[in-house]
């Protein structure tokens, strides 16, 4: 009868000693996750207007071309609104 039990005893302080390893690691990670998380959401969320106004800006850059066309908002004879810029 005793060899029977010793097994199971030892089965179960090994399965409670895994458990209760696995139990913190799963919160470990879970705590890493939220901090990574949070980061994430604190860089986008810092990041996020700067972003939108660099591109923007970047839109508005000069074109350097000898020949350009630049919408004028008007309308025109030929149905077109576009207007031709002239070198120099």
């Amino acid at each position: 009868l005793e060899d029977i039990s010793q097994p199971h005893y030892t089965f179960l302080i090994t399965w409670n000693l895994l458990r209760s390893l696995l139990l913190s690691l799963k919160l470990y990670q879970r705590a890493i996750f939220l901090a990574i998380s949070r980061q994430i959401r604190i860089h986008e969320t810092f990041w996020k207007v700067p972003r939108q106004t660099n591109a923007y800006v970047s839109n508005k850059r000069p074109l350097k071309l000898p020949c350009a066309y630049l919408n004028t908002q008007e309308s025109s004879r030929n149905g077109t609104f576009l207007k031709r810029i002239q070198d120099g």
